[in-house]
């Protein structure tokens, strides 16, 4: 998602159990409007074309 132009709002340390007990990290990431139709949407479409 960060390859495409998303921004790291943060990260929520030690947030979410996983299946064998531990805990793990969660990164919040977000696309504003602007940056979804002046760059984020045509990044995507891009990586799409190129598969």
């Amino acid at each position: 998602m960060q390859s495409i132009g998303c921004t790291v709002e943060g990260v929520l340390r030690s947030h979410a159990p996983t299946h064998d007990g531990k805990r793990r990290d969660s990164i919040i990431l977000s696309i504003l409007k602007d940056e979804w139709f002046g760059t984020v949407k045509e990044a995507l479409a891009a990586k799409i074309r190129v598969k």
